[in-house]
């Protein structure tokens, strides 16, 4: 709720849709649309103040960038005690669904006193250049619908205004006002607290930028606060927030505020089930996540197992950990019927490994039946982040457990062997001691066409 000085009192509604929550009808070959019709009714009592029906179009877009869209809604309204009601049509659905919801709320009346409207969570704001329904003090303000703030968010920006300080103060007076991050206990978090000491007027915007990247998961509370020269409290205003922050090496006190009742984890009720299933993520995860997966994991109960398995994912997708999840499932079924090997499942392979944590390569050079050297494979990258034109080289020296072994990589972090073109003539003389001696005197004697070809293959792949 807000207050406008010549209009008085009104309300905001923000409706936000999600690109993946609604349907699309083509606009023409290349470009799609969503349009969601809204009904609201605002009422006092049984009484019916205010009614709309807006047909909210979503923005002409192509199918690989769609996007979500949102509507705005003012109402003025005097002081009172009302009830917002809303249905929401899909008009590109043939089902005839339509949701609903309802709400009571409370206007109030700032009348000549110190008040502070309601705090809105900001997603982007620009200095305005035409007055639009997004327009306030000046800036074009995108609200964000929403109260919770996932890791790859570092900041939280917010709104508000503070009305009638010339009337307390005097016109031009100086005040501070405080906007603070509390937790749940009323502490302040960290060193989130911005002090700003302004001259009174009868309208004071506040659109505040505080940094939250240091913040972990929990509850918290953004607070407005106006304070007279002596530091006394004259009026506050807070609104709850909650912050997902996925650190690399969780805490079992932060893993246990992760409730999985509703998350895609609970599904996972087989304790050693989802044990294997962790394991699997050895090839994408980081080297703490790797330790905590190879000697805490084992002996965590079916609780604490789930907990971790969600934070892995809202880690690297915090909008949709289940959809990650999945997708990677994918890749591991794949690895696991190409790469599975007697002894070990296809994750645990060196191939396995390398395809879930690089993708697969740009080529795969596959030499199974030689008679000269062992049997091999190279696979050759062309970009793998900022390292260009790279390669790995698997063998396998058993020739019965079909587990191709990396033997030597030009990529930076992976093992690097400067004698594997001895160990892949090895086969000749089965790598005895002698043989790799006499080898490493004179490697260009008697080099077999099968020899010729790795080294061509490897350092020129096709």
């Amino acid at each position: 709720m807000f207050t406008d000085p010549n209009d008085g009192p009104y309300v905001e509604t923000h409706l936000n849709f999600t690109a993946q929550s609604v349907a699309y009808a083509s606009i023409n070959e290349s470009t799609i649309s969503a349009k969601v019709r809204a009904t609201i009714i605002i009422k006092k009592g049984e009484e019916i103040v205010d009614f709309r029906k807006v047909d909210i179009d979503g923005p002409e877009v192509t199918k690989s960038t769609m996007v979500d869209f949102m509507d705005v809604q003012r109402f003025s309204l005097p002081p009172d005690s009302y009830t917002f009601e809303i249905e929401l049509e899909d008009l590109n659905q043939t089902d005839g669904t339509v949701q609903y919801f309802n709400q009571e709320f409370q206007v109030e009346d700032p009348g000549t006193s110190l008040h502070i409207s309601d705090i809105t969570f900001v997603k982007a704001f620009a200095k305005a250049e035409v007055k639009t329904d997004l327009t306030r003090s000046g800036f074009d303000v995108l609200p964000y619908v929403n109260n919770y703030f996932p890791s790859n968010f570092d900041a939280l920006i917010i709104y508000a205004e503070v009305y009638n300080t010339d009337k307390l103060f005097g016109e031009g007076e100086k005040f501070a006002l405080k906007t603070i991050i509390k937790t749940k206990s009323g502490e302040i978090a960290g060193a989130l607290q911005k002090v700003k000491r302004e001259s009174a007027s009868q309208v004071i915007p506040i659109l505040q930028t505080l940094d939250i990247s240091s913040l972990r998961t929990d509850e918290y509370f953004v607070v407005v606060e106006v304070r007279d020269r002596d530091n006394t409290l004259l009026s506050t205003k807070s609104l709850e927030f909650f912050r997902n922050k996925y650190v690399e090496d969780p805490s079992e006190n932060e893993l246990a505020r992760i409730d999985v009742s509703r998350a895609f984890v609970k599904n996972y009720m087989n304790q050693a089930e989802l044990l294997e299933h962790l394991q699997s993520l050895y090839p994408i995860a980081s080297n703490l996540e790797r330790s905590t997966i190879q000697h805490q994991l084992p002996t965590a109960d079916l609780i604490l197992l789930q907990q971790y398995m969600y934070h892995f994912w809202a880690r690297r997708d915090s909008e949709n950990p289940q959809a990650a999840w999945e997708a990677y499932m994918i890749e591991v079924r794949k690895v696991e019927n190409t790469f599975g090997a007697r002894l070990k499942k296809g994750y645990q392979t060196d191939r396995g490994r390398i395809y879930l944590q690089y993708g697969p390569p740009n080529t795969r050079v596959m030499r199974h039946h030689n008679e000269d050297v062992w049997p091999y494979e190279i696979w050759h990258y062309y970009d793998l982040g900022n390292q260009h034109d790279r390669r790995f080289l698997f063998y396998d020296h058993t020739e019965v457990l079909e587990d191709f072994e990396l033997l030597h990589s030009d990529v930076q972090g992976e093992m690097q062997n400067h004698e594997w073109k001895l160990i892949m003539r090895g086969r000749m003389g089965q790598a005895s001691p002698q043989f790799m001696q006499e080898e490493s005197l004179n490697q260009h004697d008697n080099i077999s066409f099968d020899f010729q070809e790795l080294e061509t293959l490897f350092y020129s792949p096709r």
